[in-house]
């Protein structure tokens, strides 16, 4: 993913995997940084 703020490709911070206890639904969560902005990103796709 790019940065909104400069353009340039953002760095993975880390990857783990969050849930939502209501619904019992499992998401990837990745996060991600631009150092250049100080600007983080966190990005929860749902599990297959």
């Amino acid at each position: 993913m790019n940065c909104p703020k400069c353009g340039k490709e953002m760095e993975r911070f880390s990857l783990d995997e969050s849930h939502n206890a209501n619904h019992g639904k499992r998401y990837d969560r990745e996060r991600l940084v631009c150092r250049a902005d100080d600007l983080w990103v966190t990005v929860e796709t749902p599990k297959a």
